[in-house]
This record gives C-alpha cells, sequence and structure tokens, in this order.
C-alpha cells in the first residue's frame, strides 16, 4: 500500500490575499463579477464535496471569520 502525502506552501497565497484586502474599498459594483478569495488547492481539495459543489455553501464557508485568511474581499457574502 502507498501513501501520498500533498504540501503547499501557504504563507504567499495567504499574504497575497491579506495585501488584496487591504486595497479592498468594501463596494461592490460593476458587473456583479468580483474577485473574493483564493482558496490553496491543499485546502480546496479538503473542503467537503457539499461545500465545493453548492455556490451558496461555498460562500457561506468564506464568510466564516477563522477563513478570512482565504478571502480578498471584506464585507459579507450571503
Amino acid at each position: 500500500m502507498a501513501t501520498v502525502h500533498s504540501q503547499q506552501l501557504l504563507d504567499p497565497v495567504l499574504a497575497d490575499n491579506e495585501e488584496m484586502r487591504k486595497y479592498d474599498d468594501g463596494r461592490w459594483r460593476g458587473d456583479g463579477q468580483h474577485h473574493i478569495g483564493r482558496i490553496p488547492m491543499i485546502i480546496w481539495h479538503s473542503l467537503p464535496e457539499e461545500v465545493k459543489n453548492d455556490h451558496k455553501a461555498l460562500l457561506a464557508w468564506l464568510d466564516r471569520s477563522e477563513n478570512e485568511p482565504f478571502r480578498t474581499k471584506g464585507g459579507s457574502l450571503t
């Protein structure tokens, strides 16, 4: 039997997300498409299928305070 371990450096992604949040003006405008977050693949693959496959569930997951590091935009998503 084989075991596969995946690793990914999260610090660069989380630092970029934090930097983008600094410049967010908090307004929701335009064509309705906004860059609201970046989730590293190692985290994405660990999410439950119901979160990955349901847009509203994903927004609710991103809205939780403990998941703020994955956000690039402030404000409520739900």
